[in-house]
């Protein structure tokens, strides 16, 4: 497991692989051996850090521990989990590796002031358009967000690890930085959710 502290004062986590388990789950109809290690890796982290809480998600189905006293989010993508956490602030973690189709719906995502910092064929771009607004959607933890309209990236810094700046458009508006950091063909995006700024 990698840790490390963003800029954001997020603490973070990256878990590769599935721990050995003693808990045996049982696979209920449609849940995938995929979404069994996922489990199993949520477990494992909660476990190490966590073991006298609860995880539990609120009614729009944000994560969190109970008793309440730091604020998490978390990411799965083949055989990673990505782990977030803040003592103060609402958190949003996302991981994604680079995939060909994500080019075939960038029009659903990347608006005119992305389009205009970017080749709209490079998927390594659009990969980083797309973690950076799902974490800003993770960490505002609430539903009906238009990630074309509703959240818009001045800044996308270099293709290497960076912060890229934002704006979250719905309600009053609140600016955020977007820490981005790559492992191969893999991104790992965090946002702290402090509307102080």
């Amino acid at each position: 497991m990698k840790n490390w502290v963003d800029p954001n004062g997020a603490e973070l986590y990256l878990y590769k692989g599935t721990p050995e388990s003693s808990q045996n789950y049982i696979n209920p109809t449609g849940l995938s051996n995929q979404r069994i290690s996922e489990k199993q890796r949520i477990e494992f982290i909660q476990n190490k850090k966590y073991p006298n809480y609860h995880l539990e998600k609120d009614n729009f189905g944000k994560p969190f521990l109970n008793p309440r006293n730091i604020e998490i989010n978390y990411s799965h993508t083949r055989d990673f989990l990505f782990w977030g956490e803040h003592p103060k602030f609402s958190i949003g973690v996302d991981i994604e590796y680079i995939r060909p189709k994500i080019a075939d719906i960038h029009f659903k995502f990347v608006n005119h002031i992305e389009l205009e910092q970017i080749d709209c064929s490079d998927l390594k771009s659009l990969t980083k358009i797309w973690s950076a607004k799902e974490a800003i959607f993770k960490a505002y933890g609430k539903t009906e967000v238009d990630f074309k309209e509703d959240i818009v990236l001045y800044n996308l810094g270099s293709l290497s690890d960076s912060i890229i700046k934002g704006k979250f458009n719905k309600h009053d508006g609140i600016d955020l930085e977007i820490s981005c950091k790559w492992i191969d063909d893999f991104i790992m995006t965090s946002v702290v959710w402090n509307d102080q700024n």
